[in-house]
């Protein structure tokens, strides 16, 4: 047998480790996660209303502008503190640090350099689902 250098060691360490802990997360290499997803009613979204719900235990936003639905996360892309959107300045704040994104969740002042995560929304049979 010959013997392994530091350097082999460790790597076998890792790979071993590695593999012993897939069965206590219940992951399998074989597995792929559900999508996740969020369902509501078109007659819950009145128009120009920015709707809070929360994906995945995550908030979201849903805004509907005529036939177009539009989802995106409220969390901040710089620490994810949850943004507020206030009306009277057309902007999300994120009360951790300042950061301030438009209408459309891109940033324009403070930490963030990252928009705001975009969901995807399909309507069906009266029913807005968002997508994860």
């Amino acid at each position: 047998m010959t013997p392994l250098d530091r350097r082999d060691f460790l790597q076998m360490a890792a790979v071993t480790a590695c593999a012993a802990c897939l069965p206590l997360a219940g992951c399998r290499a074989d597995e792929t996660p559900d999508e996740v997803t969020l369902t509501i009613n078109l007659t819950d979204l009145a128009e120009g209303v920015h709707v809070r719900r929360e994906l995945a235990g995550k908030p979201l936003e849903l805004l509907r502008r005529g036939d177009v639905i539009t989802a995106r996360s409220l969390l901040c892309t710089h620490q994810g503190c949850e943004v507020l959107w206030t009306a009277g300045e057309n902007t999300y704040n994120c009360p951790c640090h300042d950061g301030r994104f438009d209408a459309d969740g891109r940033p324009v002042y403070g930490p963030p350099r990252a928009p705001l995560r975009q969901y995807t929304v399909t309507v069906r049979s009266g029913v807005a689902v968002v997508s994860a």
